[in-house]
């Protein structure tokens, strides 16, 4: 009866782990899931940052060309209302070119900005990976633990202390599940909370 006993609390136990086991794997895959997509997310906006800046380097350079030539043009004129209106289309220019700059470096700004998020992305998708295998050997190390302990107490005539300390140890890996989790959820909150206070604050 003692065998009988602590067979099936071994397969309580078991299917107890295997259950404990396939949430938390769950749950770290939705977590890696949302850290990935949000790395491609921000890869897009870094490439539409680079596509912007871009765009206005092109503009900037089609301005300056534009102002060289204006200015050959006026110095070439043969009269004064030629050179008034040409200078008035060097102003003209010169609002674009001023423009053009200011698109630069708003491109550059949200360029650095998209790549600091991207640097703090890749630190925390690195340290989930780091949290799923650690919490996959845990859980493994756990029951490892447990089966010896089981072992070494089958040898021992006190079947209810057995059962005892086998339901203690359980509780201690649920309590140690609990503490991970919340310190997962813990950590996500932080880091979305950083990630919310760069973007507010730029």
């Amino acid at each position: 009866a003692a065998a009988e006993e602590a067979e099936r609390v071994v397969l309580e136990y078991k299917q107890s782990h295997q259950k404990l086991r396939e949430r938390e794997e769950a749950k770290l895959e939705a977590e890696r899931a949302r850290l990935e997509s949000e790395g491609r997310q921000l890869r897009e906006a870094l490439v539409e940052a680079q596509q912007a800046k871009d765009q206005a380097l092109t503009a900037q350079r089609h301005a300056e060309r534009q102002m060289e030539e204006l200015a050959a043009a006026r110095q070439a004129a043969p009269d004064h209302s030629v050179q008034a209106r040409l200078a008035s289309d060097i102003v003209a220019i010169e609002a674009e070119l001023s423009a053009a700059r200011a698109q630069i470096a708003a491109a550059e700004a949200d360029q650095e900005r998209m790549e600091a998020a991207a640097r703090v992305h890749a630190r925390s998708l690195e340290q989930h990976r780091h949290e799923e295998a650690a919490t996959r050997g845990r859980f493994e190390q756990e029951v490892e633990t447990w089966l010896r302990e089981q072992e070494a107490q089958q040898a021992g005539p006190a079947t209810g202390k057995l059962l005892a300390n086998q339901k203690a140890h359980l509780e201690r890996i649920r309590q140690r599940a609990v503490k991970a989790r919340e310190a997962a959820k813990a950590h996500d909150q932080a880091l979305i909370e950083e990630l919310a206070s760069r973007l507010k604050d730029d």
